[in-house]
């Protein structure tokens, strides 16, 4: 077999899939047979799983460097959950570009984080459910049976109606931008005068403040956001104040995890919504 490598922004299970089908296997039956992993495992978070356990078969499968395969893990800190709690599955809703998925059908690594809301190459919002039928494009499909496949390998049908995914709506440019300084630090470089993990972990503090804490929730409902994802698209305008100020004091406090109103903190938000990106 010749050499694979990982494409631009690849994901661990995307490049195993990959392999599988260059061997005629589908994902599930490449873990547990050329990895040796448990049926469970083969069903578990495989871009968090594989390039720290399992990077030396990978690589050797590969031909390529194992350090090829390690630089396709993300940090755990940063990574949103697969695990569906009221099923007790690797199953919860994943968000993927598919006007990415037009131009090469593989899985990227930032759509696995918890900022990806938004695509920083299309500016459109991602999608995670069909919009025809509502079905949820799950991590692993629901299947009761010996086999589970991994959403890149119905891509690009809806598993609850078999038609295909349609692109996201335009994204909010500030969103866009936001998305791409994501990106950027994702990738190892500065933004602003801000460290990658300076930047990703003050971003991923306003992120779960306003998923976690009452206050910040309040002011996501008070501004009444005509996209999904609201707490992403709420903590990318709070990030985007903090970097290129001045601060409204609302927003200075959020920003610190001082007192504010939500009702304020919602329209100081909503200005800067309506304010037009550089």
């Amino acid at each position: 077999m010749s050499i694979l490598l990982p494409l631009p922004d690849e994901s661990a299970s995307s490049f195993a899939l990959r392999l599988a089908r260059r061997e005629g296997l589908s994902l599930q039956e490449f873990c547990q047979g050329h990895l040796g992993l448990t049926r469970t495992q083969a069903r578990s978070d495989l871009d968090q799983l594989l390039p720290r356990r399992h990077s030396r078969e990978l690589a050797l499968l590969a031909k390529i460097p194992e350090d090829v395969v390690r630089a396709l893990s993300i940090p755990r800190s940063w990574t949103a959950s697969t695990w569906d709690a009221s099923i007790q599955r690797h199953q919860a809703p994943v968000r993927v570009c598919p006007g990415c998925l037009e131009e090469s059908p593989h899985g990227r690594r930032f759509w696995r984080t918890h900022f990806a809301c938004v695509c920083p190459e299309h500016g459109l919002e991602l999608v995670g459910f069909c919009i025809h039928c509502g079905t949820p494009l799950r991590y692993f499909s629901s299947s009761e049976g010996p086999l589970v496949a991994h959403w890149l390998e119905n891509w690009p049908t809806c598993p609850g109606c078999w038609k295909r995914f349609d692109r996201g709506q335009p994204a909010h440019p500030l969103v866009v931008k936001m998305s791409q300084y994501w990106v950027r630090a994702f990738n190892g470089h500065y933004v602003r005068s801000l460290t990658p993990a300076e930047f990703l972990r003050l971003s991923a503090t306003c992120l779960l403040r306003f998923q976690r804490e009452r206050r910040y929730k309040a002011a996501v409902l008070w501004m009444r956001l005509p996209v999904p994802w609201a707490a992403q698209q709420a903590a990318a305008l709070l990030v985007h104040a903090m970097l290129h100020g001045p601060l409204p004091v609302s927003i200075f406090q959020a920003a610190v995890g001082g007192k504010f109103q939500a009702a304020q903190l919602a329209r100081d938000l909503t200005s800067i919504w309506q304010t037009k990106v550089d």
